[in-house]
């Protein structure tokens, strides 16, 4: 048996032996020299530094796979290795910089601390009363034994490797049902993509237990009102440890995690369950102007037609119109400028500024074709509806019943740079909606 193996047989035995380990007032962690981590008794979760960009970010994630599934203060920047967390002698949880500035990671003020096999970070009064954990504060994860309640949210992050404020919002209603919008938008309806559609009177939360069932119960009672996904194992081994987490990933697809560890010194990853099951259905998946379509089984993003990518960098911006507008003039379009170019099964999220509802699909064609603020339109039986851009929510489905026809304004001259670069989009500043009867 290899050295590893050794190591990590020991700790998996800590993990069913060990009590917690307390951290004491006075003691410190620092980014780059030991001790730069308080860990779990089971050497599976630790609190302290892990590494973003080119500086640190304080947070909890499982030691042998680097999983981040907390960071404090998260949009903060990261700080450089000269930098210090510290339980003080006040009992208070800090962060201080290389500059000099101090700033609260919990706001409580306890006797110890402690790392727990749960994944889940706490503060103690001196009765070893628990005033103060970061299961009240999730980011983008629960764990085992964690509960979402009313009015608690998941935020997905930026990315795999940035823990920021991403895009994608996941709340506990209070009418008890579980749904998620993208992030910054009015969480209507119309901005849902998913939810569980659980409607309750009484108040209830999302809970995940430690045997792996993902639930919605009753807060009054713990009784389970829904279950929403129940990992299911058919013979318990001693030899394993099974550690579960739903997160809200970056592409707003809410995914259930099955970390297993062995006493080999073997881990795996799986997703077991995930909301929704097909990422083209996450409003805003491609951003502004770009729509999601399936190629070989994967989600793909791809501008509209008349549109590039603003940043190839940050895809997340969408893209924005490739030729000019010089030949409108009193509302009337220069049509030698443009052509209209048609796709089917095609839909998006924008109130429509004019809508026809009887008019014929060359018509419709020739109506958005002359109009300077027309840049799309959808022709849906004898309905023409007009848009301008940008168009959010894009998406083409194939295998939608539905007959929308999409028509789009191509642009004939491409917009010429000095710079090089793309310009932004032409930003509609408002929509006010016409309707013909």
């Amino acid at each position: 048996m290899g050295f590893r193996s050794v190591v990590f047989l020991l700790i998996f035995l800590l993990y069913f032996v060990s009590g917690e380990r307390k951290v004491q007032l006075g003691q410190s962690l620092l980014p780059t020299t030991p001790p730069t981590l308080w860990s779990s008794s089971s050497g599976l979760f630790a609190f302290g530094f892990y590494q973003q960009d080119n500086g640190f970010k304080v947070g909890i994630w499982l030691i042998p796979s680097k999983k981040v599934v907390w960071t404090a203060n998260r949009d903060d920047p990261p700080v450089t290795g000269n930098s210090t967390i510290e339980l003080t002698r006040e009992g208070k949880l800090v962060l201080r910089t290389e500059q000099g500035g101090e700033q609260l990671i919990a706001n409580a003020s306890g006797s110890a601390a402690s790392m727990l096999n749960s994944g889940n970070f706490v503060l103690y009064n001196k009765t070893s009363e628990i005033i103060w954990q970061t299961f009240d504060y999730p980011t983008d994860t629960i764990l085992g034994g964690q509960t979402l309640s009313i009015g608690m949210s998941l935020i997905s992050s930026l990315s795999d490797t940035d823990h920021s404020t991403g895009q994608y919002i996941l709340t506990m209603q209070g009418d008890g049902n579980l749904v998620s919008y993208p992030l910054n938008t009015e969480g209507t309806s119309a901005d849902a993509y998913w939810a569980s559609g659980i409607v309750r009177p009484n108040p209830c939360s999302l809970y995940l237990n430690s045997t792996g069932s993902l639930a919605i119960i009753n807060n009054s009672n713990s009784y389970t009102l829904e279950i929403l996904y129940n990992y299911s194992t058919s013979v318990f081994n001693t030899s394993k440890t099974l550690i579960y987490r739903a997160t809200l990933d970056s592409d707003g697809v809410f995914n259930f995690y099955c970390h297993t560890f062995t006493r080999s010194d073997e881990s795996s990853i799986s997703v077991d369950w995930s909301r929704p099951t097909n990422p083209c259905e996450v409003k805003g998946f491609c951003g502004l102007n770009r729509f999601c379509t399936f190629d070989d089984d994967q989600p793909s993003c791809r501008c509209l037609p008349g549109t590039n990518l603003i940043d190839p960098n940050l895809i997340s911006l969408g893209c924005g119109r490739n030729s000019s507008r010089e030949g409108c003039r009193g509302g009337v379009e220069n049509t030698t400028y443009f052509n209209i170019g048609t796709m089917e099964k095609m839909s998006w999220g924008d109130v429509p500024y004019y809508v026809d509802k009887l008019m014929s699909l060359e018509d419709c064609k020739k109506s958005c074709l002359e109009d300077c603020n027309c840049e799309a339109a959808q022709y849906v039986g004898s309905s023409c509806k007009k848009y301008s851009l940008p168009l959010k929510y894009v998406r083409r489905d194939l295998s939608a019943s539905s007959s929308t026809t999409a028509l789009l304004k191509v642009g004939t001259r491409s917009i010429k740079s000095d710079t090089g670069t793309v310009p932004q989009p032409v930003v509609v500043k408002s929509k006010t909606a016409v309707m013909l009867i």
